[in-house]
């Protein structure tokens, strides 16, 4: 398959981005670095690496010029490579496939029990793959397990397999703090982020793994290809509205239809998936992000959606609160 989230890409200096979403120009690939060569790095062996915070996109697009872009249709500006400026390409179902004959640490061990989980529970293991620093040979000792599951009928698969795991007392809720994107008041976070289900710990007899499970569907299954619908920026906006459908909930790219107080319907996006699993059908929720116009390049109909992929952006319900 071609790359799409989960995939990383390396070019001619060693860099090593990773690809983002599923909707690409034709022949280029939108991208985020996410490891640099560097002989103080820790990460590597034969050669060393410092991973770059994922947060800093402005530093990003000053670091690396000549793959910056105003896309047409997204009307943003983005990285993206070439095919051609493309020296290397980590594919995450390969390297499960390759963890599978040979796993030498117990970090792969856990991948394959993990993916053996979800198999014995009806998901194709052929869509399933290994990301993040294992697909790169970059782990540590700390590392979380990050599996990726391809498919729309696979991912509703994996998400219920996931479901059965928790019940069964397979996995348990995340314990730390960290990893606070929309910067909600911590008792909320907290009580959001310990219902889902694709985070959390797996149980391994005396030994415990923290994993990470992002469910993409494939590019000609998603609602909207690259280059279908134009996206006008219209600023800022914050609101509250019910969940009115969650059914994209747990997919990256995550999408919500929701119904606003003045009853307006519209769909709340994120691309990045930072608000995967983060509201339910029926919730009553805040939502803070960018409203666009989207309008469709062969009939010219438009409809409004919110995106929410930035710092300052969310969507939560505030009613929600861990208070163990």
């Amino acid at each position: 398959m071609d790359p799409v989230e989960g995939f990383y890409l390396e070019d001619d200096r060693g860099t090593i981005f990773a690809v983002k979403g599923i909707m690409h120009p034709n022949k280029k690939y939108i991208v985020v670095p996410r490891y640099v060569r560097s002989k103080t790095g820790e990460r590597g062996t034969s050669s060393r690496y410092v991973k770059l915070p994922s947060s800093n996109y402005k530093l990003s697009m000053e670091r690396w010029p000549h793959l910056k872009q105003l896309d047409p249709y997204m009307g943003i500006e983005v990285l993206a490579m070439e095919g051609d400026e493309v020296k290397k390409i980590y594919d995450p179902i390969s390297k499960l496939d390759e963890i599978r004959k040979d796993a030498p640490t117990p970090l792969h061990e856990a991948c394959i029990r993990l993916s053996k989980m979800l198999e014995e529970r009806g998901v194709d293991g052929n869509r399933i793959g290994v990301t993040g620093s294992i697909l790169l040979g970059l782990e540590k000792k700390s590392s979380d397990i990050d599996l990726v599951v391809y498919g729309f009928a696979n991912s509703v698969r994996a998400y219920e397999a996931m479901r059965h795991l928790r019940h069964e007392e397979l996995t348990i809720p995340i314990k730390g703090r960290e990893g606070n994107p929309m910067r909600l008041p911590i008792e909320v976070h907290l009580a959001h982020e310990r219902r889902k289900l694709l985070k959390g710990v797996l149980l391994l007899g005396e030994r415990q793994f923290d994993y990470l499970l992002r469910c993409i569907p494939l590019k000609e299954e998603y609602v909207e290809r690259y280059g279908e619908a134009r996206h006008i920026d219209l600023g800022p906006v914050k609101l509250e509205a019910k969940v009115i459908e969650d059914k994209f909930g747990f997919l990256v790219p995550t999408r919500y239809s929701i119904q606003t107080l003045d009853c307006n319907c519209m769909d709340v996006v994120s691309y990045g998936g930072v608000i995967c699993e983060q509201a339910k059908k029926g919730e009553r929720v805040l939502v803070s992000g960018k409203l666009e116009k989207r309008v469709d390049v062969v009939t010219g109909r438009t409809e409004p959606e919110i995106v929410v992929d930035m710092g300052g952006h969310y969507l939560y319900d505030p009613e929600l609160a861990d208070t163990g």
